[in-house]
């Protein structure tokens, strides 16, 4: 049985506290005449890791990290001693002794010491085919693949999960720390394609890997054709009906419904029971409305389409997610389709129609609603002068509509853009280009709009420990699952010190030495600034925030976040995940799940369905409203 040893995770990872006094014991009894074995050297190695990274035990002083640190440089000439004087061509018994969690860093330091150059290419073929050794851990070392390119090329040729490692590279969407792949330059785009085929040929195919290849975008690195790609979706719906048809999974049955109901005192009435999710909309409120423009922000107001901060609610957001949605692979080029966002989307669409129906009942149309507060509103009472919207008339069929508004949205983003940049809508210019507009530089009228976060460790440690779900620091008797973070637990309790276990305390510690949190004369956590965090957490739940719904002294303290580089800001008239899903509705320019509206209409590519015509226009619709709602909220917050 192995015996307890130091591993180096990750920069991030919580064990590091464990390891290092482990480190520490082996620290402080180091003597370098001492006799090691190749898992006592990838120990030291490991210690030599937590110092490059600058992590070290909260109990050291300044004076024993310095003393560590001239240890730590010993063993660096320890280790590279070993490594050198090893007789590679007798490297396979050494391997066949590594420890598992030592299996990457091996290769690590044989490619920092240049010592592969020692390993023949005979020794090396007899490597990749020992059952002790794992391709993923050499394939993260450039320079060891570029020395065996042809070697490990023709391994990979017939490895049985080379297309795995391919697409874990180039496809699949990675949430931590990892070591990049690389490949051999001499496996060519020919290679990659039979490999990927051979892999659709097995009936048993991952088919987590198969969804990554029907969603894998084009690049220069990783091609699928068109001919692999339907090879895919062929294989993924047989599996997908195996599996069900055997009884292998678990049905979960929603339903959602909306309806107009009479006599209905609130304007909106929500229920959910058992996966039965019911709005009702009052018919009296909606008859009380006589002007369009009112109307008009039923869509906001009563819909929901955007928040109190004129965000468009219907985006997918991370904190929405199900705990199940984080399982299984993901592609980094598709849009995230959570089963909330899902509902929201479901609902946005069966919102137009039932207001479209609503409107017809009352000899009004939709179409009639938005034409009437683009002129009043817009142009009429916030003075967007020259801004032009044409609709499609009530006689012309769902495919006309479709083809019609599809470039009327796109016309409108420019004629915003023109407005933003020039002061004013010059359609004679505007004509002249017929280049498209890219919808994330779209310019805001507003300086500082949109708040996000950054990747600065600040911002990761508040979300992470105060509000991420996987955060294990809330979970305290005799709360249990009462809350969902940290954050709720300390704003809605009075929670002793004591009430956190051991393996708790040590994260409670740090947040108090650096000042998150403090500790009352009665022992009871609080959070010491709150504000910092609560925008924090604002962040974590909607991705991002308006600077401009915010009092002075609140944007003082986003201004100091930003200038720590905390936080950032951004000054479009979309935020990055409106951008998103405008991009998922309209385009393939980001994400390959993509609904394309706007493209395949472009280029003749839709369907013959008018009802999947009727659906699409809706949808266009609806992201002609949202456009039109970010404008008026724009103008609206600039007049004075």
């Amino acid at each position: 049985m192995n015996k307890e040893r130091v591993i180096f995770f990750c920069k991030r990872d919580l064990s590091a506290g464990d390891n290092l006094l482990l480190a520490e014991k082996i620290l402080d009894n180091y003597h370098e005449k001492k006799s090691f074995d190749i898992n006592d050297i990838l120990e030291l190695y490991s210690i030599k890791l937590f110092f490059d990274n600058n992590i070290y035990l909260n109990k050291w002083d300044k004076y024993e990290i310095a003393n560590y640190k001239k240890t730590v440089k010993l063993i660096w000439s320890t280790i590279s001693q070993f490594f050198v004087s090893l007789e590679y061509d007798k490297l396979i018994y050494e391997i066949n002794t590594l420890e598992f969690d030592y299996r990457t860093i091996f290769w690590c330091i044989i490619e920092s010491l240049n010592t592969y150059k020692n390993i023949s290419k005979i020794t090396f073929e007899k490597i990749l085919i020992n059952k002790n050794v794992y391709i993923i851990d050499i394939l993260s070392n450039k320079r060891i693949v570029s020395w065996f390119d042809l070697e490990i090329k023709n391994y990979l040729l017939q490895y049985s999960n080379t297309t795995e490692l391919l697409l874990t590279e180039y496809e699949e969407k990675h949430t931590r720390e990892r070591s990049r792949l690389f490949f051999p330059k001499s496996l060519k785009q020919n290679d990659i394609e039979g490999i990927i085929s051979k892999y659709l040929d097995n009936s048993n195919a991952n088919t987590n890997y198969v969804d990554l290849i029907i969603n894998s975008k084009l690049s220069n690195n990783f091609r699928v054709s068109d001919k692999i790609r339907l090879k895919a979706i062929k294989l993924s719906e047989k599996i997908k009906t195996l599996f069900f048809e055997n009884k292998n999974g678990v049905i979960q049955n929603y339903r959602n419904e909306i309806g107009l109901i009479e006599n209905q005192v609130s304007p909106l009435v929500k229920t959910r029971n058992n996966g039965h999710f019911k709005i009702t909309y009052s018919l009296d409120y909606l008859d009380g409305q006589k002007d369009h423009i009112s109307m008009f922000h039923n869509f906001s107001s009563l819909f929901k389409y955007t928040d109190s901060q004129r965000r468009i609610s219907l985006i997918y957001k991370a904190s929405e997610a199900d705990s199940l949605e984080f399982l299984g692979l993901k592609s980094k080029h598709t849009y995230p389709k959570g089963r909330q966002f899902l509902e929201k989307d479901f609902i946005s669409n069966m919102q137009i129609m039932i207001y479209s129906c609503y409107l017809k009942s009352i000899e009004l149309n939709l179409e009639s609603i938005i034409d009437s507060f683009v002129k009043n509103q817009l142009i009429k009472n916030l003075n967007l002068q020259n801004l032009k919207l044409n609709f499609p008339s009530l006689e012309s069929s769902n495919l006309e509509k479709v083809r019609m508004i599809a470039p009327e949205l796109e016309y409108l983003f420019k004629q915003y853009n023109s407005f933003v940049n020039d002061g004013l809508i010059e359609h004679e210019l505007l004509q002249i280009s017929s280049s498209p507009i890219r919808i994330k530089d779209i310019p805001s009228l507003s300086f500082k709009k949109y708040v996000y976060g950054t990747e600065n460790p600040e911002f990761l440690k508040i979300r992470n420990l105060f509000f991420s779900k996987q955060s294990f620091l809330y979970y305290v008797e005799p709360f249990k699952n009462k809350y969902n973070n940290l954050y709720q637990l300390l704003i809605n309790e009075k929670v002793n010190y004591n009430l956190f276990k051991d393996y708790q305390k040590g994260e409670i510690d740090k947040l108090i030495k650096e000042e998150y949190l403090e500790i009352n004369s009665n022992n009871i956590i609080l959070i010491k600034n709150i504000l910092p965090i609560y925008l924090i957490g604002e962040i974590y739940y909607n991705e991002v925030i308006n600077y401009n719904y915010y009092i002075t002294d609140i944007q003082v303290v986003i201004d100091k976040l930003v200038e720590n580089e905390v936080l950032c800001l951004g000054n479009t008239l979309l935020s990055k995940q409106e951008s998103d899903y405008f991009n998922y509705y309209l385009n393939k320019s980001m994400f390959t799940n993509s609904l394309d509206l706007r493209n395949k209409y472009v280029h003749g590519t839709n369907g013959d369905s008018d009802e999947e015509h009727g659906y699409a226009y809706n949808k266009l619709l609806k992201l002609l409203i949202l456009v039109l709602i970010k404008i008026e909220n724009e103008l609206t917050t600039n007049m004075y």
